[in-house]
């Protein structure tokens, strides 16, 4: 049996950013996803999950791909 990504263990915690301001500022409407991942571990964050770069005490399983 395949192991599943990292990021896609239960024990992986990752939020979706929101806009925090008026659509005409960052051209999203307020509250709505800004397409940017963050790891609730380490807080650090990019556009694609397999794109972030992981804290050095971060200890989410996704940390060690």
């Amino acid at each position: 049996m395949m192991r599943p990504p990292a990021w896609a263990l239960p024990e992986s915690e990752f939020r979706l950013v929101r806009s925090g301001v008026p659509q005409d500022v960052d051209g999203i409407k307020i509250g709505a996803p800004t397409g940017y991942v963050v790891c609730c571990d380490c807080g650090r964050g990019a556009r694609n999950i397999d794109w972030i770069n992981h804290g050095p005490n971060c200890d989410s399983p996704a940390a060690e791909n």
